[in-house]
């Protein structure tokens, strides 16, 4: 994750990750967010099935692309 996460930081064009069932969980998830937040082209994300709790789910709630 922390690699995917690396590399998403420095992309400005891609527009969708489809990450589903793969037990991502928070801890990943919150690196993802602030990973994917420098994007501003991201149009769509699919997580399901990834352990997500609240934190996580607090984390994507927060992503701004502005």
């Amino acid at each position: 994750m922390k690699i995917l996460c690396e590399g998403l930081r420095l992309n400005r064009s891609l527009t969708a990750l489809d990450l589903p069932d793969n037990n991502i969980g928070d801890d990943g998830i919150i690196n993802l967010s602030v990973s994917i937040a420098k994007n501003p082209s991201m149009t769509q994300l699919q997580l399901s099935y990834n352990n997500i709790g609240d934190e996580g789910a607090k984390a994507l709630a927060e992503v701004s692309f502005a």
